[in-house]
């Protein structure tokens, strides 16, 4: 089965509608999304939203998750050994109010750690990219990567509280280490 996560955030209904049409040329093959704020597509199974226990049990069941560049949902496919198909929400489509998720799944795409879509025409192709890759051990991230976590991260939460988010963000985050920042003169 796919597993598709559209986020907590606006509707996300270019991939949902992209994963339809999926959906609709593989009958044979189920996909489930948790669709979030967004109307679900015929075609498509789900829910809007899910406990996170339920959640991640469906994430560990899949044989593909395909997600938003959101942090949370790309560290559930890390966790569970998934190297996603990731299509990233965008600002040219008025999905998101800059390219951070953008930025975040090249660098992900860079480390071999997700197949980035920025065409959902592509969505076919990476999915059964993702099908020949299966599932991988959990790896230490790299500096690079723990730096663009740390942009997306601060582009979401004003800086003064930068700090604070990520001292209480640690425990939903084990693989990105806490480094103090440094203190404002």
């Amino acid at each position: 089965m796919i597993v598709v996560l559209t986020g907590t955030g606006p509707p996300f209904r270019r991939l949902l509608e992209a994963m339809a049409a999926y959906a609709r040329s593989h009958p044979d093959e189920p996909v489930w999304a948790q669709h979030g704020q967004a109307s679900l597509p015929e075609g498509l199974s789900g829910a809007a939203f899910l406990p996170r226990v339920e959640l991640l049990s469906r994430v560990g069941e899949a044989s593909v998750v395909v997600t938003h560049a959101g942090s949370g949902s790309l560290l559930d496919c890390a966790d569970t050994g998934h190297v996603p198909v990731v299509v990233p929400r965008l600002e040219r489509h008025s999905e998101i109010v800059n390219d951070h998720q953008l930025d975040l799944a090249r660098e992900l795409e860079r480390e071999q750690r997700a197949i980035l879509v920025e065409d959902v025409r592509d969505l076919e192709a990476a999915i059964l990219k993702c099908r020949s890759l299966g599932r991988r051990k959990h790896e230490a991230p790299s500096a690079r990567l723990l730096a663009s976590v740390a942009r997306d991260a601060s582009e979401l939460v004003p800086r003064s509280r930068a700090r604070w988010f990520w001292r209480i963000s640690r425990p939903l985050t084990a693989w990105v280490p806490i480094q103090e920042a440094p203190r404002e003169r």
